[in-house]
């Protein structure tokens, strides 16, 4: 030991004497260090823990983000606060610091919105998914559900166009009922529950009062869907994104059957912004940019044109007939163009210890791609919270939004274009719009897409009123009294006018006026308590009423003495198209209980009764329960020396929920109408059945089974969710075929029993996580499988088949497309091949042996559905600094696609003589040419053999053959965005000192898509929001491709 000390002695003395002088150095750099901490977004974050790592010295930040610390040059400063990730920075030589601290993706403890109240997300024991209002901002769509597209696993969205303030379609979890509007989930807003997505409520029909005449006879299309002259409106564009603070899904039974009836299709809750206690903030955001359609038709010019259609009709023996007229008119350039959009947002939220607020107002100029046809919306939202007392709570909701949409034309002038002859002219040389076929000998008689772009009048404007009031009553802090009244009224009022044209056709005007209102009353009583140190307790019990009342009233008129004239009281003839007014009510009693033990274990049960007046008295009451019940592995004791590991729950529940919305609103009762034919008796007009009275008409009930996983790893960077779920509907209604000998063709009934099941996943990671940069990436994925487990009748319902050439099948997917197998083209005759359903091959239609066969629908197949079999989406978001890069992808696998557009492309059999696709150019022409289109006079455009009917058909270009059914998966880059956030410090060197937050960004949204599909767009539908109608593109207007740049302003 002596030998130690005498060789170490001097190397503890120059040890020594180096930290000795390392701290005289060290406490005299000591220096203060100020600085100021933002979120991501720029927000100063009050509150932050700043300290010296391995110190005891800290402070925290003030209302502006700033902090003043003394410390030496090699100290490291620690920054955390709750909802933000903790942080080391290095204090280097620098005196400013302007930090950054990144938002915890997942805190343990925070709180997630639920039905009727709010829960701690460790609690939470049904399948939820919250978005963040931030992350919906990060997408310029119209309307919430299209920015939601891709974000949420189980959740698919489906565009039904291009075409501004258009409707979509949501199923959560696959389809939830085989009616066309019955698989909407309930959306909520603030406690409200609004007027949702759904054709017959959101439809306006503008249907012209004249019509030209094209001719007698001649070559129809067999099986044939034309658009109707109609518009579906988007009710959710109402409310403005920006408003909104967050979106929570509720997908299992035990989050959703605490909505009874409607919960079956599952549940958005919408939570708008509130004021916060602090000065006030002031946001300006302002976008602007270009909007184009996502790509155009091939199409033939006007020299190909005449070409073809001469070679027709010469092939048809008819050479006199010639197409040569010299113009060469692109008439989807002259109709298209590139919109220019805007928005403006300003906002303002402050509060005190008493009072909150928050108000908004919005002006969006999203315009369609079609000339003349633009959209505007202006929106307004007060919320206010008042706090009398320490036991008492008030507050309001409140927004008000009127929009006007020119845009309803854009779907038929855009079809119109697409298919008007290239060889024709837009105007003649005096200056007017040259209407008729010109010198074709055949063609539409009436037409001209760019003078009905710029001289027709097709506009709905709406205006809406949602809001909510209510007070709150706490005598103890484990116990409150909550009464709640909602209201949403919805006016909207289309509008269409024609001018009067050559022909004398046109000249006329259709006016839709429809009204909705709503009344919601809602009062709960809630218990919030924690025994005993283990036992915590959240309970709720309450009572809701609400009652819908829906009017519309239709009219037209023609004959006009001046174009200019707008009103249809100035018309020489005026009719009555349509009036309805229906109403329906709902009673309900409900109640929940959540308990958790320990903070490991956890159990809740809810159970709700719902009246409605849809159903018979015999009928009208039914309850629904649910169970759940959870477990935190990481609370158990063998869990605990486990640090990857910050929280893993499983859970479970079972339940049933209802759909109401499935039958219409007076299914179980006969309804009656004055007959069309204006018949009478003495004097008293006779009465006819619109629909028979079905007393035993029951509530479809679906039961749910969920079984999911939540896990919070490696210092809160990787969060993930999975799901495996089974949900079976039992007594599914649908408007079905009676015998006819009760007098009537249909009935509404309780046909069948159809199981859903699949599996989610969630995974959210922070890659890297450092004081300039960041990487976060985020992917779901979703697989659902559908199956008709009972059908009454023979097992099968074709007609469904024959409306939307859908089959619903025993042992099936519902929905599936039914199809003729079309087997391609005959290379030595040009001739189209068809299965003859005996493994043969026949070159007469299978559709035209109506006449020899019982049946024709034996030689039709399944052919899958439109709906997909994987979907998802995946994003990265990546910071340096000030920078932020954005981008985020959807993408969709197995499901299908019928491309009637390329079937009215190849269509030039009719008297029509439409414009067609380049691709009619690779027709049959020797034998040995293979190619997939057919000699232009073939075999299947015919007559029905065995028939006494001279019709001829084209049986090439139907919707019920396989030629046209394509694979629509696609992988779509939906939204990319670059932003910038000024640093503090430089603001403060500018004349925009008083600054809070200054950001710049710009944004591509629709750029690329990578598809097998090969028409425009894989995510359209020409049936709007239903879902199980879907799958069909017929000349529908593709989505917007846009880039944008913008501004957010905060003072």
């Amino acid at each position: 030991m002596r030998k130690f000390f005498r060789y170490s002695h001097p190397v503890i003395i120059c040890c020594l004497a180096i930290l000795t002088r390392a701290y005289g150095q060290h406490s005299s750099d000591a220096r203060p260090v100020s600085g100021v901490v933002k979120a991501r977004n720029g927000t100063p974050v009050a509150g932050v823990s700043v300290s010296i790592k391995h110190s005891t010295r800290g402070t925290v930040t003030d209302d502006k983000g700033r902090f003043v610390i003394t410390a030496h040059p090699g100290d490291t400063l620690v920054l955390s606060a709750v909802g933000f990730m903790k942080i080391e920075r290095p204090c280097g030589k620098t005196a400013l610091l302007s930090l950054t601290l990144p938002e915890a993706h997942r805190e343990l403890d925070n709180v997630m919105v639920i039905g009727y109240g709010r829960e701690r997300k460790t609690n939470i024991t049904g399948s939820i998914v919250s978005i963040s209002g931030e992350e919906l901002a990060k997408s310029p769509a119209l309307s919430f559900d299209n920015a939601l597209a891709g974000k949420a696993a189980g959740v698919n969205i489906i565009s039904s166009s291009g075409v501004p303030g258009s409707a979509t379609a949501i199923t959560i979890r696959g389809l939830s009922t085989l009616a066309p509007d019955g698989s909407h989930p309930l959306v909520v807003i603030d406690g409200v529950p609004v007027f949702g997505s759904g054709r017959n409520l959101n439809t306006s029909n503008f249907q012209n009062s004249t019509m030209p005449s094209i001719g007698f006879g001649g070559t129809s299309v067999a099986d044939n869907i034309t658009p109707a002259q109609e518009f579906e409106n988007n009710p959710l564009s109402a409310l403005n994104p920006a408003d909104i603070e967050s979106i929570e899904i509720l997908k299992d039974a035990y989050a959703t059957s605490i909505y009874g009836s409607r919960g079956a299709a599952g549940v958005i809750l919408v939570t708008t912004k509130k004021g916060s206690k602090g000065k006030p903030l002031f946001n300006v955001r302002y976008t602007a940019g270009t909007i184009q359609p996502i790509a155009k038709y091939k199409l033939l010019n006007g020299p190909q044109y005449n070409e073809i259609y001469t070679t027709y009709y010469k092939q048809l023996g008819q050479s006199s007939t010639v197409f040569n007229s010299p113009y060469n008119t692109d008439w989807v350039d002259a109709v298209t163009r590139t919109a220019f959009s805007q928005q403006a947002d300003v906002s303002l939220a402050a509060g005190t210890d008493k009072s909150r607020y928050y108000i908004s107002g919005s002006y969006t100029s999203q315009p369609s791609y079609i000339i003349n046809n633009d959209y505007e919306r202006y929106t307004g939202r007060v919320n206010l919270n008042y706090q009398p007392s320490a036991a008492i709570s008030t507050g309001i909701n409140m927004t008000m939004t009127h929009s006007e949409n020119s845009a309803m034309n854009a779907p038929a002038i855009y079809r119109a274009a697409v298919l008007k002859a290239p060889n024709l002219p837009i105007m003649d040389n005096n200056g007017n719009y040259v209407y008729g076929k010109g010198t074709n000998p055949y063609g539409n008689m009436d037409s001209n897409p760019v003078a009905d772009a710029v001289l027709n009048t097709n506009e709905l404007h709406s205006t809406e009123a949602l809001g909510n009031v209510f007070a709150e009553y706490k005598p103890v802090s484990w116990l409150s009294l909550r009464s709640e009244f909602g209201a949403q009224i919805t006016s909207s009022e289309a509008y269409t006018r024609r001018v009067k044209r050559p022909s004398g056709y046109g000249d006329d005007a259709i006016q839709t006026t429809s009204q909705n209102r709503k009344i919601v009353l809602n009062n709960t009583i809630h218990y919030l308590q924690t025994l005993g140190g283990k036992h915590y307790i959240n309970a709720m019990a309450g009572q809701s009423y609400e009652q819908s009342t829906e009017t519309m009233v239709r009219i037209g008129g023609y004959g006009f003495f001046s174009d200019d004239i707008r009103s249809i009281a100035a018309a020489n003839n005026r009719y009555i198209s349509a009036t309805v007014k229906q109403k329906w009510a709902l009673v309900s009693y409900f109640t929940r209980l959540n308990y958790e033990w320990n903070r490991k274990y956890l159990a809740g049960v809810t159970y709700r009764v719902d009246g409605s007046s849809r159903f018979s008295r015999n009928r009208r009451y039914v309850g629904f329960p649910s169970f759940s019940a959870g477990w935190r592995l990481t609370e158990e004791p063998f869990m605990h020396k486990q640090s990857w590991a910050n929280d893993i729950k499983l859970r479970g529940s079972i339940g049933i929920s209802g759909n109401n919305s499935s039958t219409s609103y007076y299914g179980s009762q006969g309804q009656y109408r004055l007959n069309s034919n204006d018949l009478s008796y003495a004097g008293t007009p006779i009465l006819e059945m619109l629909q028979p009275d079905n007393p035993n008409l029951k509530w479809e009930r679906t039961r749910s089974i969920d079984i999911g996983l939540d896990a919070v790893l490696f210092d809160k960077r990787i969060t993930i969710t999975a799901d495996y779920y089974q949900r079976r509907i039992r007594n599914m209604i649908l408007t079905s075929a009676v015998p006819r000998y009760q007098g009537w063709v249909v009935q509404a009934q309780n046909i069948g029993d159809m199981l859903n099941k699949g599996m989610e996943l969630m995974i959210t990671a922070e890659i890297v996580r450092k004081a300039d940069w960041g990487w976060t990436a985020s992917l779901n994925a979703s697989t659902n499988t559908n199956k008709i487990l009972k059908l009454t009748f023979n097992g099968q319902e074709v007609g469904l088949a024959n409306d939307a050439y859908k089959l619903l099948r025993e042992g099936e997917p519902a929905g599936q497309f039914f199809l003729y197998n079309w087997a391609g083209i005959d290379p030595m005759t040009g001739n189209p091949m068809w299965n003859d359903g005996k493994g043969g091959i026949s070159y007469t239609p299978p559709a035209a042996r109506f006449a020899q066969v019982e049946d024709v629908n034996v030689f039709r197949s399944s052919y899958g559905t439109s709906l997909p079999d994987y979907f998802g989406g995946f994003g990265n978001t990546i910071t340096y600094k000030g920078w932020e890069l954005y981008a985020f992808f959807s993408w969709s696998v197995g499901n299908k696609m019928i491309n009637g557009s390329y079937a009215t492309l190849l269509t030039y059999s009719t008297p029509d003589a439409n414009n067609l696709s380049t691709r009619i150019l690779d027709h049959w022409l020797v034998p040995g040419h293979e190619t997939d289109i057919p000699r232009l006079v073939n075999q299947s455009v015919t007559t029905a053999p065995g028939s006494t009917s001279s019709s001829i058909r084209d049986y090439t270009v139907s919707r019920t053959n396989s030629r046209f059914l394509e694979d629509a998966s696609y992988l779509r880059l939906r939204t990319i965005t670059l932003t910038y956030t000024a640093q503090p410090q430089l603001l403060q060197k500018t004349i925009l000192k008083n600054v809070r937050m200054l950001q710049l960004f710009v944004r591509g949204t629709n750029l690329w898509t990578l598809t097998k599909y090969s028409g425009l767009d894989p995510e359209v539908s020409a049936f709007g929001s239903s879902a199980i109608q879907s799958g069909y593109d017929e000349l529908t207007m593709p989505q917007n491709k846009m880039i944008q740049f913008g501004i957010n302003l905060g003072l």
